[in-house]
């Protein structure tokens, strides 16, 4: 499902903000948080959360934005038909200080 070269970026990531995990460990965190990434995408409005180590993995996807997008934006992107959750719109408050009509 991911690239061998962005697994290999992300893969270096997880190792070097977690020293205590092994290379072979990351690698699987990776795939693992790939594919937490797309369940997560196949169920909007669910609320999943992934396990200590594959958050590991799911950060260092969201630290490389641009392999993240290339990588998972598609199997995220709701499909045709599909009901999106979507949070309230709020209106903005002017805050102290600020006036209001002018």
């Amino acid at each position: 499902m991911v690239d061998p070269e962005v697994a290999n970026r992300l893969v270096r990531r997880v190792t070097t903000d977690h020293p205590e995990v092994d290379r072979a460990t990351a690698r699987r965190i990776v795939g693992q948080a790939a594919a937490f990434i797309a369940a997560s995408g196949q169920q909007p409005g669910r609320s999943l959360s992934p396990s200590e180590l594959v958050d590991y993995g799911w950060h260092a996807f969201i630290l490389h934005t641009v392999d993240y997008a290339v990588q998972l934006d598609p199997v995220r992107r709701p499909r045709p038909g599909d009901r999106v959750a979507r949070p309230a719109r709020r209106r903005a408050r002017p805050g102290p200080g600020l006036r209001q009509g002018r």
